[in-house]
């Protein structure tokens, strides 16, 4: 059985031309999310630093809204055999020390392919869109959930 899994920058632990790529991915994602939606808050990217080597894709991305008290990160890893690797995402509070604030933060975490950009991509565009400010973070993340899998499915039947 082969792995349908179309993986993108493979190799971005090793090579910094693949960490290019996956970076340039993450931003294109991110300019079309923002395009998506009215954003009144101003938005800072990349914000977190990568406290280990520059290859390691924790994050790859970042954006932070102190207006709106919101973040962005974006954690990638190398393929695997497991046909499972999948997007996982969970919301997440982080002190912002040099702001004296804290955020809350959505967290996208996955092996980098063109559906994980994809759904990622909805999933961000939600977040930006405010609609979950008032949920729980494991309501607003089962709704989300639920709202990547029908759009995922309409993009595909189209």
């Amino acid at each position: 059985m082969t792995n349908s899994i179309e993986h993108l920058a493979t190799r971005f632990s090793h090579s910094e031309a693949d960490y290019g790529e996956a970076e340039q991915l993450w931003r294109d994602v991110w300019s079309r999310a923002l395009a998506a939606v009215p954003v009144e808050s101003e938005w800072q990217t990349p914000w977190f630093k990568p406290i280990a080597n520059w290859h390691e894709g924790n994050p790859i991305f970042s954006a932070i809204s102190i207006d709106s008290r919101r973040a962005v990160r974006v954690i990638i890893h190398e393929p695997t055999d497991d046909p499972s690797d999948r997007l996982e995402s969970w919301i997440d509070c982080r002190e912002v020390p040099e702001r004296g604030v804290y955020v809350t933060e959505l967290v996208i975490d996955c092996v980098l392919s063109r559906r994980a950009l994809m759904e990622a991509e909805i999933l961000i565009t939600e977040w930006l869109s405010g609609r979950y400010e008032s949920s729980s973070p494991t309501q607003m993340v089962t709704t989300m959930d639920s709202t990547i899998v029908a759009s995922v499915a309409n993009r595909v039947a189209a």
